[in-house]
């Protein structure tokens, strides 16, 4: 069942897209089109670019479910191309996974809801690994983490406690990876300080031009 779902999601984008391929309103700036429908178990949440390859994960059922989330790789134009499933989740509670960012060679950093791992995952081989789990020496420890973002070789982790709902684990971490994340684009003037300089527009002043009349002379 789960195959003819993919399938079908695969046909529906498929269609949207050829059929909107020749108009102008496909392209026209505000307009929304279904670029791949999310296979069970569903629920998906930030979607995640890297290069020219889209990965989406399933998050939690609302209802509940007792099935493992998932990670999808999509292309550009909405084809599923792989999926692996998460281990070593505990299904006996609410649990879904996110891509938070990848490192400098393209693995995706996976945070799990519950049991508040930052999973590892190499697109190319499927391996992945609980590479950050419990305290790691921090007097706060890993609580359901909602976001990472690479400064140099550092990761910094904002711990929401969402199991545990504790004040004193929500928190920042830190945690040296020991190498580089991925090259994030960084405009010339964003690490100013200085707010940008407005352009100082000139007032053009017009001459009156002053028109002599002329005296006939009868």
């Amino acid at each position: 069942m789960a195959n003819r779902a993919v399938d079908k999601g695969r046909v529906v984008a498929t269609a949207l897209l050829a059929a909107g391929a020749g108009s102008a309103r496909a392209t026209a700036r505000g307009d929304v089109s279904v670029l791949a429908l999310i296979p069970t178990p569903g629920y998906p949440a930030l979607p995640h670019v890297l290069g020219n390859l889209i990965y989406e994960v399933t998050y939690e059922n609302p209802a509940g479910d007792s099935v493992p989330s998932r990670v999808l790789e999509y292309t550009a134009d909405g084809t599923l191309t792989h999926s692996w499933t998460v281990q070593g989740q505990d299904l006996s509670k609410p649990h879904g996974v996110q891509v938070a960012a990848n490192d400098a060679q393209g693995r995706l950093l996976l945070l799990d809801k519950t049991s508040g791992r930052i999973i590892r995952l190499d697109p190319r081989s499927g391996a992945h690994s609980a590479r950050y789990t419990g305290t790691n020496n921090s007097s706060v420890p890993f609580d359901s983490p909602s976001g990472v973002a690479f400064a140099g070789t550092r990761q910094i982790i904002a711990n929401q406690s969402y199991s545990a709902g504790s004040k004193a684990n929500q928190a920042l971490l830190t945690l040296e990876t020991g190498e580089p994340g991925a090259t994030v684009y960084v405009p010339a003037d964003a690490t100013s300080s200085k707010p940008p300089a407005r352009r100082k527009h000139k007032h053009r002043h017009h001459k009156r031009r002053h028109h002599r009349r002329r005296h006939r002379h009868r």
